[in-house]
């Protein structure tokens, strides 16, 4: 997210503020308080203490992952049992803390001090590990998102360009070219195919065969069984780099999703590819406007010391205290959902700081939308002229980052305003009504990713780049928006808002433009998967291609 911060930056703040709560203000009011107060007020804090330590070591530690905004990808349910259970430990504690306090005061203080210790010591051989991890890969991020990526393409002879759209929406594509006659024209020469399967519902299952084809699926990576998967993984992102590049192509490929599993993309695995040059490009500095991610330095800061109250604090109100992500801040509204039927709690999955209110109103950024924004508003700078024919693999996850935008040329605003937006769609004779926030959300996203790769495509026919390049957009797999009730086999069986039966998830995106495609968009209903990408990257390209692995 914007600039790179070491993470003691955030640890030195959350400090500043649990110093200031916790030693000088509890400080005054014992000093103020009566002398029975006092007594009150001591035993009080101390199963504090000892509660806030048990709940954070013991309880709620498998809460999902997190996002460097201090949002869960989902918001994390806790079962009724887990919190009785937590609530009965917390009695127990706080009966047995009471008996010791009255009757053996002395060992009150030991205790306090031990347990003061031992904190003090976890918490320095915390900060000493952050460091220790942190450094190191800070440099090494700093140094991959500084360089600024250069996409090599030929105006004379033939280039082949892969965009996988992390999560795109395939179902939605035919409503918004109906709905944008701009993109219609811009998206002349391809193909749609709405008939495209997915060998998973998630990128670390889907992506190895979109990129290296059907000898990645996972069945046949799961029948390497005396492999790493992490290598099997890099093998398959690197198919089509070697191959091209041992055929006379320049190549660069961008974000390589999990490459060595590492949730920044690794791209050193190509260092072996002659003509290949992996590049970072989401979260890269160079691209972004940093007003916008200072802004926000503040809220991070107040977030972090919110945080640790969050798991701190007894399961049965950390619903309370997490609040969507938004830790209660005093300068948003709570989210309304009277305008739609689903619950609080999903509105804001993956909206990172955003806030919103209904189906048409939001306030606050989204900085990992902005983090994917970046890229594609800056394609037609980073697209570079090169005597060789040029490979380019983008990966890119704008469709991943569902957002509320401004109506009504999708706009990104951080106080969207959509009042009177009509959320009916049309394609045909066929008609969808949006009618949740999540449906609305990344149907925005996924309309704001087309736009900008519109704008692309203009860019390459002014240069003359675009008729003798092939270009493949594809996603690695859909989503549960359940926009359609019959596609849907059963209830969700998962802890998040998403539904697993719902066969959104395992549509893929797949459009196609040929060298020399032209015309309006076709649609093709033919039967395809996403693994059918290597071998239509290919066709008429290389001859004979065979996988150098």
């Amino acid at each position: 997210m914007g600039t790179l911060q070491d993470p003691i930056k955030y640890l030195i703040a959350s400090v500043t503020i649990a110093f200031g709560l916790c030693v000088i203000w509890f400080s005054v009011f014992h000093m103020l308080a009566s002398t029975n107060g006092k007594k009150i007020m001591s035993y009080i804090l101390w199963t504090l203490s000892i509660v806030a330590l048990i709940n954070y070591m013991a309880f709620g530690n498998d809460l999902g992952t997190l996002s460097n905004t201090l949002v869960f990808e989902s918001t994390p349910i806790i079962a009724l049992k887990e919190k009785l259970i937590n609530l009965a430990v917390i009695a127990i504690t706080a009966l047995l803390l009471y008996l010791i306090y009255k009757k053996k005061p002395s060992v009150a203080k030991f205790s306090s001090a031990i347990v003061a210790a031992s904190v003090l010591v976890l918490s320095i051989t915390n900060i000493v590990n952050i460091e220790k991890v942190s450094k190191p890969a800070l440099e090494e991020l700093k140094e991959a998102t500084g360089r600024v990526a250069s996409l090599p393409l030929s105006k004379e002879k033939e280039n082949v360009v892969i965009l996988m759209l992390d999560r795109a929406t395939s179902a939605y594509f035919p409503y918004m070219i109906e709905e944008n006659e701009e993109l219609k024209a811009q998206f002349q020469g391809f193909t749609f195919y709405p008939n495209t399967a997915s060998f998973g519902a998630h990128t670390i299952f889907a992506l190895p065969a979109l990129l290296g084809g059907y000898e990645y699926t996972p069945e046949a990576l799961n029948a390497r069984d005396t492999e790493l998967l992490k290598d099997k993984h890099n093998e398959s992102l690197k198919v089509l780099p070697k191959l091209f590049s041992e055929n006379g192509f320049d190549v660069a490929v961008c974000d390589p999703s999990l490459a060595n599993y590492g949730w920044i993309a690794d791209t050193s695995i190509y260092d072996d590819i002659e003509n290949t040059e992996g590049y970072i490009t989401i979260g890269n500095s160079v691209f972004q406007n940093m007003d916008i991610y200072d802004s926000i330095e503040n809220t991070l800061n107040r977030n972090f010391f919110c945080y640790a109250i969050f798991k701190a604090s007894p399961l049965a109100i950390q619903g309370a205290l997490y609040n969507d992500g938004l830790y209660n801040a005093a300068n948003v509204a709570n989210v309304s959902t009277e305008e739609t039927e689903v619950e609080q709690n999903e509105v804001t999955d993956d909206t990172a700081a955003q806030i919103l209110d209904g189906l048409n109103k939001a306030t606050g950024p989204n900085t990992q939308f902005l983090d994917n924004y970046a890229v594609l508003e800056k394609l037609p700078k980073i697209t570079k002229e090169s005597e060789k024919g040029g490979l380019v693999i983008m990966i890119n996850e704008l469709t991943h980052r569902p957002t509320l935008l401004q109506q009504p040329d999708y706009t990104y605003s951080t106080q969207v305003d959509n009042e009177g937006r009509n959320l009916t769609k049309t394609y045909k004779n066929e008609k969808i009504t949006l009618n949740t926030v999540r449906q609305v959300t990344n149907y925005d996203c996924n309309m704001a990713t087309y736009i900008e790769l519109g704008k692309w495509f203009d860019y390459l026919r002014e240069n003359d780049m675009y008729d003798n390049t092939k270009i493949i957009v594809v996603s690695d797999h859909g989503y549960s928006l359940e926009q359609y009730p019959d596609r849907i086999f059963g209830k969700a069986w998962n802890n998040d808002n998403s539904n697993p039966n719902d066969t959104m998830y395992y549509s893929a995106l797949l459009l196609v433009k040929d060298f020399n495609q032209t015309g309006d968009i076709k649609i093709n209903d033919t039967f395809m998967t996403n693994a059918d990408v290597p071998a239509i990257a290919t066709e008429d390209v290389i001859k004979n291609p065979l996988n150098p692995y």
